[in-house]
């Protein structure tokens, strides 16, 4: 199952924020179970509940071959020694997917878990003003800069 063969969104997002996560021509995706812990605001049970109660079967994962494939997305601390859990970049909610440490050529983002359009009434992602400033003044100096290189140039 490939994702460009599946009629794909061309950005997957988080479900609480405009964050972009994935684009789905760096994964593919894949029948695959996997117990995660349920997200934030699901029913959660006491502290002496079963792992029914506190974790979710998921079955389609989009699954990513590199880290670097991610658009916005972040890695908790390794947990019982090989596995992290996938967070927004964002807004830190999750897990929206896992890392095995086992199997380093997978990481698994549960389709239950993105969406293929930000969420309705969604702020849209600002950026940050002194980013775009700096960038202004960058851009500035290289264009101060051209003038230099085509007088230099014989």
């Amino acid at each position: 199952m490939d994702a460009s063969s599946q009629g794909t969104p061309e950005v997957l997002y988080c479900r609480f924020c405009p964050s972009a996560v994935l684009r789905p021509a760096n994964a593919h995706l894949v029948a695959h179970e996997y117990r995660l812990p349920r997200l934030p605001g699901m029913r959660h049970a006491s502290a002496g509940a079963s792992a029914s109660e506190t974790s979710e079967t998921l079955s389609a994962f989009w699954c990513v071959k590199d880290k670097f494939d991610f658009e916005n997305v972040g890695f908790t601390k390794t947990v019982d020694g090989h596995l992290k859990y996938l967070i927004c970049g964002e807004c830190d909610m999750g897990p929206i997917g896992y890392y095995d440490l086992n199997d380093e050529a997978s990481i698994y983002v549960a389709c239950e878990r993105v969406s293929s359009a930000p969420p309705e009434g969604a702020p849209s992602a600002a950026v940050d003003p002194a980013l775009l400033s700096m960038v202004a003044q960058l851009r500035e100096a290289e264009d101060a800069k051209q003038p230099e290189r085509e007088q230099g140039a014989p």
